[in-house]
């Protein structure tokens, strides 16, 4: 572990590395309960790994430095008037202390689950929307790039986020889910058929199940060598891109319309480097392919959305296609794949076993261009891993019919 002695002031931490003095804002309750060489390596982590700092593209919460007839809330005030006060649409500030403001988050929460229950897909994206509406009114103020209540967790993303604002309104929601975020991309999301961690950035998609990479590992086992570049799209993570890496593709051209993907994979990469880690892969944002076209000898691996419905963030692609997504995909493949490129499609039943969808939109696909392209391999497996929490049996119903598929096709 690296040298560090620390000089503590108020909401100040500087902590000495080798040669490399780092100053961050910091909040003196936090220094109480974590260790503070630990702390301090986590914050060299983080400065190292972003020396090169956050482009000005990546996508991040919205702020506001103030918002008129906000409503200042502070403990002690009944929770039953809060809400009566966010449904009337009135926007409310939170002051006091951290464990108000999540007991508050927490009743919100329970009261939504009881009046919209979960008992099915539609039923649960009902309780979502009306979840995010009522988040929707929520704010808490950040101060000098910290939360300005009592106890409240430090995120080093805030004055990096916003470096022009010394003071502004987020959304609690918002806040939560870059803490959430931060914790991900600090300590990083082990993967069984990877010997390093993925640290997904904020705003980026990474599984959370793991079956269909599982499938994708052992298919690809024994092919070292075979394939000359390899295409994925969509990468999210990155963590298929990492796969064929350690399957030692020499060239992985890894493609995202998400800047914070991009950005997150290019960071991994960078951190797999400084390890001494051999990495062949070079993220970039663009739309499916891109500029870029595959030739025969390639391998194009894209693990597309699954669930049929209109994506409203950016992050929702990930999970959601649009209509006429798949038609836009194949026909992308048509022309910039040539003949003998194999191209490998992972995929999951989740639509039909949750009765979203009676269609499959990879077989039709298949089944309307199979003058182009020549099946070689298929392969399911069932879904073993269950959801966890309140509200989660009809995931684990659908779950019990659902099957995540490999396609591998070829380019006549």
């Amino acid at each position: 572990m690296p040298f560090c002695r620390f000089s503590i002031k108020p909401r100040l931490i500087s902590a000495k590395f080798r040669d490399k003095k780092i100053t961050y804002f910091c909040n003196p309750f936090f220094l109480k309960k974590c260790h503070k060489q630990r702390l301090a390596l986590s914050i060299y982590y983080y400065m190292h790994d972003h020396s090169k700092g956050i482009p000005g593209d990546i996508i991040k919460p919205e702020v506001t430095r103030e918002i008129d007839n906000t409503f200042r809330v502070t403990p002690g005030m009944v929770f039953p008037r809060i809400l009566k006060m966010i449904e009337s649409g009135k926007n409310i500030c939170l002051e006091g202390t951290w464990g108000f403001a999540m007991s508050l988050h927490s009743w919100f929460k329970a009261r939504i689950y009881e009046r919209f229950p979960a008992m099915d897909y539609s039923s649960s994206r009902k309780q979502i929307t009306e979840l995010r509406r009522l988040q929707s009114y929520v704010w808490v103020r950040i101060t000098g790039g910290v939360v300005s209540l009592k106890k409240g967790p430090d995120n080093p993303w805030l004055p990096e986020f916003y470096p022009g604002l010394k003071e502004y309104l987020i959304r609690l929601s918002d806040f939560l889910g870059m803490n959430g975020a931060w914790q991900w991309y600090r300590n990083g999301a082990h993967y069984d058929m990877l010997n390093h961690p993925v640290h997904p950035f904020y705003g980026v998609y990474f599984p959370t199940r793991t079956e269909h990479l599982l499938l994708f590992d052992n298919w690809l086992k024994g092919k070292e060598g075979q394939f000359r570049t390899a295409y994925d799209i969509g990468t999210g993570c990155g963590v298929l891109s990492f796969i064929m890496n350690k399957r030692r593709i020499g060239n992985i051209i890894a493609t995202d319309i998400n800047p914070n993907a991009v950005f997150s994979v290019n960071c991994d990469v960078s951190r797999l480097r400084q390890s001494g880690t051999p990495v062949h892969i070079n993220a970039e944002k663009a739309d499916l392919f891109g500029d870029h076209s595959a030739s025969a000898g390639d391998i194009v691996v894209c693990n597309p959305p699954w669930i049929p419905a209109a994506p409203e963030k950016i992050l929702d692609y990930a999970s959601y296609y649009p209509p006429g997504f798949f038609d836009r995909l194949f026909g992308e493949f048509k022309q910039k794949c040539s003949s003998g490129t194999t191209l490998v499609i992972l995929f999951s039943d989740f639509a039909n076993a949750a009765g979203i969808s009676e269609s499959h939109p990879v077989r039709e696909a298949l089944n309307e261009n199979k003058n182009y392209f020549v099946p070689i391999e298929y392969e399911k497996s069932a879904v073993k891993q269950k959801s966890k929490g309140r509200n989660k049996s009809w995931i684990n119903q659908v779950r019990e019919k659902e099957s995540i598929e490999i396609f591998v096709i070829r380019r006549a």
